[in-house]
């Protein structure tokens, strides 16, 4: 009961200062990101100031209550929106995605190679920091920008497709670090090949059950609907889905993504429809969202500020060149006006849990300790990356703000 507890404190505290950012004329998501900075920050001040608090950072309970956040975040957007909406913009998206991946992978590498000692693991640490760069987090973006209430704009639509695309790319880069940390040398061609076999089947198999089955299970058992059977379908093919993305070797963030896309207008009728997309809204911005967001403000360790400065600084400075200018140029070249390509590159910025578990991975690899003793920047590199998760995450509503002014819309739908 004390785990619920501290996570129901940190889901009250979230969801208080995430109403201050409200009235602030912020997204609640970054007042919910500054309410784990604060339980972060004060923890690193003070031993425990409330009793039993510091298992925050390590308890499993909370991890578990962020990955249901990622669920529930991605699970709303895919219901919120509809298929033809990715694939009306495929074609833009998927080149925002590749030069928006493509430049800050690029610095990310040169920086490793400027940085880094001379080891065996070198080239994996610097496909690291390029990974890491590249990567754009859908949970984050999708919940500001159905915050300031433009998903279904053109920028909302285009960023979202662009994400998933951003997805497909890093699980690449990631089996490639991986071979290189465990193996000493890169994937084979037919490894490679064999994951993108992998990453179509799960695309044709869930596109398959959500236009062909899930429409059929509606009309034949419609006398349950009453009983909340949508809903429970709903959460039983997103847990199917993530459970597929997994076994096939990709995040699970796939899965709920997908399961809601197909639980549509047309296949629920209006009726069920709002219904089922009311109460997923609300388990995602009520609940699970808010502790998701915190729990990224939480994770955050400062040490990497004085200890690697400079490198910090120029990370940062990729990340943020690299993903807006990378994401902005093809956008303008797609015919977009000046503002959405600056909502677009602006939303490609973020890169909250995706860029973690980024980290995540390298780090259950020790790269983070190699070549031993470890030299101070790779000693500090973890933390430097999850600083630049957590700025670049809080940097995206205040700039989408900025260029959205006080306008609410963005551009032509």
């Amino acid at each position: 009961m004390e785990q619920i507890l501290l996570v129901l404190i940190l889901l009250i505290f979230a969801r208080l200062i995430g109403r201050v950012a409200e009235r602030l004329g912020q997204p609640s998501s970054i007042g919910e990101l500054l309410a784990g900075l604060i339980v972060g920050l004060s923890l690193a001040a003070v031993a425990d100031p409330l009793p039993g608090l510091a298992a925050l950072r390590t308890d499993g309970l909370i991890l578990h209550f962020a990955n249901l956040g990622i669920f529930f975040v991605i699970l709303a957007v895919g219901v919120d929106m509809q298929p033809h909406e990715i694939a009306d913009h495929s074609r833009e998206s998927l080149l925002i995605a590749v030069c928006g991946a493509l430049l800050p992978l690029a610095g990310g590498i040169a920086m490793g190679y400027a940085y880094l000692p001379v080891s065996e693991v070198r080239d994996a640490q610097a496909l690291v920091i390029g990974t890491a760069l590249c990567v754009s987090a859908i949970p984050v973006t999708a919940k500001v920008f159905m915050d300031f209430g433009i998903l279904h704009t053109r920028p909302g639509r285009v960023v979202i497709a662009a994400a998933v695309f951003d997805d497909v790319i890093a699980l690449f880069l990631l089996a490639v670090v991986s071979g290189i940390a465990v193996g000493g040398r890169a994937p084979t061609p037919a490894s490679l090949a064999l994951l993108t076999l992998d990453i179509v089947l799960f695309f044709v198999v869930t596109i398959m059950i959500g236009k062909h089955l899930v429409p059929r299970l509606f009309r034949r058992f419609k006398m349950l609907h009453r009983f909340g059977f949508e809903l429970s379908l709903l959460l039983t093919l997103a847990v199917l889905f993530a459970l597929l993305a997994e076994a096939l070797g990709m995040h699970f963030v796939l899965g709920p993504f997908v399961a809601g896309l197909y639980f549509d207008r047309k296949s629920l009728g209006t009726e069920l429809y709002e219904r089922t997309d009311r109460l997923v809204t609300t388990l995602s911005k009520g609940v699970f969202g808010p502790v998701f967001f915190a729990t990224l403000g939480l994770g955050l360790h400062l040490e990497a500020v004085t200890a690697v400065p400079a490198f910090l600084a120029f990370l940062l400075v990729t990340a943020f060149f690299g993903k807006i200018v990378g994401a902005g140029i093809p956008a303008l070249a797609a015919g977009m006006k000046p503002r959405d390509a600056a909502l677009v590159a602006t939303g490609m910025n973020a890169r909250g849990a995706v860029e973690l578990v980024v980290v995540q991975v390298a780090g259950a690899t020790s790269l983070f300790s190699r070549p031993d003793p470890a030299h101070p920047i790779i000693a500090n590199l973890s933390d430097a990356l999850i600083i630049t998760a957590v700025i670049t995450t809080l940097a995206t509503p205040i700039l989408l703000r900025l260029i959205l002014g006080r306008s609410r819309g963005a551009g032509a739908a």
